[in-house]
């Protein structure tokens, strides 16, 4: 820029110029690369100041101002005057843009010539220090780093979506990743969970077509009757004569490229302990399995930064979900249910087999058929086209399906994110509370919003996250009487009868009774709650837990009739176990007897109630007084 009228003119005379102006280098004026870093933040932050729309033009920075917030940061003295007051003046003339083209004139053509083109930049140098200084980033650079934080994100966000190039798709996942460790760094909660909701949403893309692959076809299996897992040797070769994995196996065989090393290598070394140097060989299949990575990415940064987690939980528990219905969460997908006195699980309730039934049909609906011209939509979302040969390579002998290879490899995943211990941690009551909140408003709106309930795999999802947030209650005994509450007030709203007007008249309602087979596993979670929690000391709680009771006693008895024998079961065992623990002051024997008078009404719990009251008068221990003790005459008057 010109540092003569136009610049000088706006001078101001405050500021000492250097004592030798003509000997300081207005073109590299830096003593070391600390300040060249540092300034470059703040250039980034007057040009969002001075060209901001929604800033009004007397909040704007100053020459003055910009001198000023840049004292002392070349090694402890100032910067040339001059040379500031000319960035100034040239970022105010000429706005910083990125160059908002990009993507609609080369798309993603025009990021993968990115990398061609950074080969053509000169490797920038620096003076070097006389010693080298580490200072922890503070308030500065907070704000420095809020101001780019967004667009850059949108940016690289857009490469890793976009583009088709390998390594492109791999530093663009790991810029997010790194940005994601600043938000944590510098506390930035709505930052780090945005980009959170942001690689989780790519996870649950991918999820979701491996779950319509399992639908669509069996998975590969070339030698019938061999019992193979789903990364071992099946007897395939490749080209170079070594043997293939199933996994392999199948991903060739729809024309889909392997698994990158790099995030394989991931799945067996501890995350502390990974290099930072990947060949670009390791990179290969990268851009192809980029929702794969992404959601290893985002689950990891779930397990090291859950203080973190948010706004972020909903899209997080779809995400378990979509694991789920792949059979990638198998110690967390089983529900806790009731047994006979021979240990046998209770038969499934007609409730529970109608919502399996919808969601088999469901699945089977969307998943395309051979003929169909979208076969090859859910393989095309690898970037490849459906294999010929996949379809004349499945085995259809009737035999048991075995896990489907994508599968096992969500479910390493999983398993190195450690997700049930992520769902069960328990040291901390306010992330709890959290969890909880999360959970239960995903398992039903405050609302009976249409849009959601009316989702095919609603019940089925709502019954599996109420499970975990069962299980997160249970094991987090210390602070039942803090989490309870909130399961009572969701309990409450589903099956506590409801006013509500309709055509101008008024009409009790059970809400609840619109989803059975979530309301049968609300009355389970009841009876678990109190078996396991009855014996906690805090009375506050014993009351929340009988009134929990209390709810199931108003349900329909033409509802209570289908389950209950899970009704008898859990008041049986309850009565068992607690009856020691009952208050005669309090409301512990009216609530337990007016659930067993509930169960017996039905011949599928009768049986329950008789043999829970057997058990007790079987462990009450009756001592008979010796006639030495004077007390025959006591017994004889109780007799009487």
């Amino acid at each position: 820029g010109n540092s003569d009228g136009e610049f000088g003119s706006g001078r101001s005379g405050t500021l000492d110029p250097p004592a030798a102006s003509d000997e300081v280098d207005l073109v590299f004026p830096f003593k070391s690369s600390d300040a060249a870093f540092i300034l470059s933040f703040s250039t980034i932050m007057l040009n969002t100041d001075l060209h901001n729309p929604n800033m009004k033009d007397e909040k704007r920075m100053t020459q003055d101002q910009f001198i000023r917030n840049n004292r002392g940061i070349n090694d402890g003295a100032d910067l040339p005057i001059e040379f500031l007051t000319n960035l100034y003046y040239e970022i105010k003339n000429d706005e910083i843009q990125v160059n908002q083209d990009l993507l609609q004139d080369g798309g993603a053509d025009a990021f993968d010539g990115l990398l061609a083109k950074a080969n053509d930049v000169a490797t920038p140098f620096f003076t070097q220090s006389a010693h080298h200084k580490f200072l922890q980033a503070g308030v500065h650079e907070r704000d420095m780093f809020v101001s780019i934080c967004s667009a850059a994100i949108n940016a690289i966000s857009a490469v890793f979506v976009e583009s088709w190039d390998d390594v492109l798709v791999t530093k663009a996942l790991d810029g997010m990743q790194n940005s994601a460790y600043i938000c944590s760094y510098f506390g930035l909660d709505q930052q780090f969970n945005q980009i959170l909701e942001l690689l989780l949403g790519f996870g649950l893309d991918y999820a979701g077509s491996v779950t319509t692959l399992m639908y669509t076809t069996k998975p590969v299996d070339v030698e019938a009757g061999v019992e193979t897992s789903g990364t071992q040797s099946n007897g395939i070769r490749n080209d170079n004569g070594q043997a293939m994995s199933n996994l392999e196996a199948e991903l060739m065989a729809r024309d889909i490229p392997p698994l990158p090393e790099s995030f394989l290598s991931t799945l067996t070394t501890d995350v502390g302990s990974q290099s930072v140097h990947m060949d670009i060989s390791d990179m290969t299949g990268s851009a192809a399995h980029r929702g794969l990575l992404s959601l290893n990415c985002a689950l990891t940064l779930t397990k090291q930064h859950l203080s973190f987690v948010r706004e972020a939980w909903p899209m997080l528990l779809d995400v378990i979900f979509a694991l789920r219905d792949v059979n990638a969460l198998p110690r967390l997908s089983d529900l806790d249910d009731f047994a006979d006195s021979r240990g046998n699980p209770l038969p499934t309730s007609v409730f529970a087999n109608r919502s399996h039934q919808r969601v088999n049909e469901y699945m089977e609906s969307i998943a395309p058929s051979e003929k169909s011209s979208n076969a090859g939509f859910f393989s095309s979302f690898f970037g490849f086209g459906q294999s010929p040969s996949s379809q004349e390579k499945e085995v259809d002998d009737g035999s048991t399906e075995k896990l489907f290879p994508l599968s096992e490899t969500l479910q390493q995943v999983a398993q190195c994110a450690q997700l049930d211990k992520i769902i069960m941690k328990t040291n901390d009551v306010a992330m709890a509370k959290r969890i909880l909140f999360a959970m239960l408003g995903s398992m039903f709106p405050d609302e009976d919003d249409e849009d959601i309930t009316s989702d095919p795999l609603f019940e089925h999802n709502s019954v599996f996250v109420l499970e975990l947030a069962a299980r997160l209650l249970i094991s987090n005994r210390a602070h039942a009487a803090e989490l309870y509450p909130i399961f009572l007030t969701k309990f409450q709203q589903l099956i506590s009868p409801q006013i509500v007007e309709t055509n101008g008249a008024s009409k009790s309602i059970v809400l609840g009774l619109k989803f059975p087979y979530i309301l049968e596993r609300i009355v389970v979670t009841i009876l678990r709650a109190c078996i396991h929690l009855f014996d906690v000391p805090e009375v506050c709680l014993r009351d929340q837990l009988n009134r929990s009771l209390n709810l199931i006693a108003t349900l329909p008895s033409s509802y209570t009739k289908a389950i209950n024998e899970r009704i008898g079961c859990g008041a049986a065992i309850i009565l068992r176990g607690c009856f020691y623990l009952f208050d005669d002051s309090s409301d512990d024997w009216s609530t337990i007897k007016g659930l067993l008078d509930l169960a017996a009404q039905d011949k599928s719990g009768r049986g329950f109630v008789f043999d829970g009251i057997a058990s007790v008068i079987d462990s009450i221990d009756y001592a008979i007084p010796s006639a030495g003790d004077g007390d025959m005459q006591n017994c004889d008057e109780n007799k009487n």
